[in-house]
């Protein structure tokens, strides 16, 4: 399965990896269960770094029929010793990786790919005369225009001049280049298609979005339905879009995406299996020198992203920490959340805290969307729709829940997968709602001088911070729970909130090593009223007992929070061992 000795983080290019000296895990597989299929237009729709454009571009060389041999490739995979090897380089086949589109030259991108790959098959004479005439009175002069431009990093101006112009040219422009192929080679050529909704998902609230989206809808609508000149066609994405907002005018596409079961469960991604087979590997060379970690501990950190039915491994981070001797939040840093947090709301907060903060037990029960609209890409007012992408895009994960009289699934639940999922978030916590704001309480609860100052330290740092929240709403001592709860699990402080002890039920608890924390939140009738609310606050603790079943041989802080709005107020109070009762 793994005949390299190097592990290669950076090249996603089969026949590059391949010959190279790295570890590869065979995915050859992929192309059985692909010819097996029968379906000859497929979408597949994988979280990012799980092998899709290393599988695609697999695809590739095996078909290619300009390929002089590529038989060293596959050389003791899977697929050499299988009947359909005998398809291998039999048929044009046209790659094309949406990735370096943008809002600004997506049209021409496609247009300059395309034509990069029509170069690999035909010559200026072999071209159709629909393809040459593009490029003859237009393709050529901007192609080179845009080649000079990039050269000298000039980036204003030209490429907004075009895009209306070759968006209008280049929609039917795949479907031709397939006829084209055929009548040239007798054979219908395969279309490759990397990443099709990235320029989608990166430019939602972009002015020109439905521009963009009803040109990837055309050109997929135009090449893929009812086409006699293509042979099949291969998709890949992280995020399902529905059929009516990029396939609506396809009935012949076959989806396979997380939620989807079948035969290509673990052809992305990697097995719990596959994980063993490289760890052996990769500790009998030489990379790494200091540390092997065991599969058990790489299963704790990157195992139980289910797809379908199968619970694989983020590829990524198990070849980043087996490179690096050491495990850590890999797949994390190598893309951003931004979209994410700008559908956020306390009440979301809420839950992602109490994923994080229960993990690995706490889950949540909701309904998830198989397929995300327009609508929910722009708003996410659904739940179901926010959790949904975030399960797409691999940053929860989920199982099914059976009715108890049918055994069919009816919600699913949602839980983080992993330990490396669990950093992903608390960082994301940390830096991207809070904006770096837990420092400022773990330097203030790391040496509490005295209840003084802790009150005083806090306050001032509640003041300052609390800069992310509506208090418009009709919960605001929810929020105030919801920001210090969030602020405690980006620490990976452990709390625990509204649980009975003494005569009542106290909003927060947070159990460090040298002492415990019990928090109270009270509103305020107006501004100047915080001061009494947050001194009521602390009297309540002490009143209901809450600290009744705590362990009495460290000192609790009885924290109260008095707020009117943003404004808030915090007393303090410390109980040492001796005199809690």
């Amino acid at each position: 399965m793994c005949s390299r000795r190097k592990i290669n983080l950076n090249i996603t290019d089969f026949k590059q990896f391949r010959q190279g000296n790295y570890v590869y895990v065979d995915k050859s597989a992929f192309i059985e269960h692909l010819l097996d299929e029968g379906n000859t237009i497929m979408l597949f729709c994988r979280p990012r770094r799980m092998g899709k454009t290393m599988n695609l571009t697999m695809l590739r060389y095996f078909f290619d029929i300009k390929e002089e041999d590529t038989a060293s490739l596959f050389k003791g995979l899977y697929i050499e010793t299988k009947p359909i090897y005998q398809k291998r380089n039999s048929c044009p086949v046209i790659y094309l990786n949406f990735k370096s589109m943008s809002a600004d030259n997506y049209a021409e991108i496609f247009l300059i790919r395309l034509k990069q790959e029509l170069d690999r098959y035909l010559t200026l004479e072999q071209m159709s005369e629909t393809i040459r005439h593009v490029y003859d009175n237009n393709f050529s002069i901007f192609y080179k225009s845009f080649s000079t431009k990039k050269q000298e990093n000039d980036s204003e101006g030209f490429s907004g001049l075009w895009v209306p112009h070759f968006s209008i040219i280049a929609k039917n422009m795949l479907r031709e280049a397939t006829k084209n192929l055929y009548d040239v080679y007798g054979i219908k050529p395969y279309v490759l298609i990397d990443e099709y909704d990235k320029l989608i998902m990166d430019n939602i609230n972009n002015s020109g979005f439905e521009d963009m989206r009803g040109f990837i809808k055309s050109v997929m609508s135009d090449t893929l339905k009812d086409n006699p000149y293509l042979m099949g066609a291969v998709i890949t994405g992280v995020n399902r879009i529905a059929q009516e907002s990029l396939f609506s005018d396809l009935n012949n596409i076959t989806i396979c995406d997380v939620f989807t079961e079948g035969g290509f469960d673990t052809d992305f991604g990697f097995t719990d299996e596959e994980v063993g087979t490289v760890s052996i590997e990769v500790s009998k060379s030489n990379q790494i020198k200091n540390n092997v970690i065991s599969q058990s501990s790489l299963r704790q950190w990157y195992n139980n992203c289910r797809i379908g039915k199968e619970a694989v491994y983020f590829s990524f981070s198990v070849l980043s920490a087996l490179q690096k001797g050491k495990l850590g939040n890999y797949w994390g840093q190598s893309g951003t959340m931004d979209m994410i947090r700008g559908h956020l709301t306390p009440q979301r907060v809420e839950l992602i805290t109490k994923l994080v903060n229960g993990f690995p037990v706490t889950s949540h029960e909701t309904y998830l969307k198989d397929r995300l609209t327009v609508n929910d890409l722009k708003t996410y007012n659904e739940n179901r729709a926010f959790y949904s992408l975030l399960v797409q895009s691999g940053y929860l994960t989920y199982e099914h829940i059976l009715d108890e009289e049918t055994l069919v699934p009816e919600e699913q639940r949602i839980f983080l997968p992993n330990y490396e999922l669990q950093r992903v978030w608390r960082e994301f916590i940390f830096h991207g709602i809070y904006d770096g704001e837990p420092q400022a309480f773990k330097d203030i609860l790391r040496d509490i001088r005295d209840t003084k100052s802790l009150g005083l330290d806090l306050t001032e740092a509640m003041n300052n911070k609390l800069s992310f929240y509506d208090f418009e709403h009709s919960e605001p001592e929810k929020t105030y729970h919801v920001y210090v709860a969030g602020i405690m699990s980006a620490l990976g402080y452990k709390w625990i909130s509204n649980r009975e002890s003494g005569l009542g039920r106290y909003d927060l608890a947070v159990s460090l090593l040298k002492y415990n924390l019990i928090f109270e939140f009270k509103v305020a009738d107006n501004a100047d009223s915080v001061k009494q609310s947050a001194y009521e606050a602390v009297k309540q603790i002490q009143k209901k007992r809450y600290m009744y079943d705590f362990d009495k041989n460290k000192p609790i802080f009885l924290i109260g929070i008095g707020f009117y709005k943003k404004l808030c107020w915090v007393e303090a109070e410390k109980l040492c061992p001796n005199t809690i009762n």
